[in-house]
């Protein structure tokens, strides 16, 4: 006779829940993180080797 386990049921502690840290709260920053920089100039729409393999599939009329 051959015995098959089918599934095994492991049972695990519920996870204790998340608790954010006070200064992630708005208005509530901690003075020694710095602020976020300025965001920079918007970067292309479609990167230089997507533009060139999308040509090479399909070239533009001569």
């Amino acid at each position: 006779m051959r015995w098959v386990i089918w599934h095994v049921r492991i049972e695990r502690p519920p996870e204790p829940p998340l608790v954010f840290p006070a200064w992630t709260e708005p208005g509530t920053a901690d003075p020694g993180i710095a602020p976020a920089p300025e965001p920079g100039p918007a970067a292309p729409a479609v990167p230089g080797w997507l533009e060139r393999l999308r040509r090479l599939i399909n070239p533009p009329p001569p």
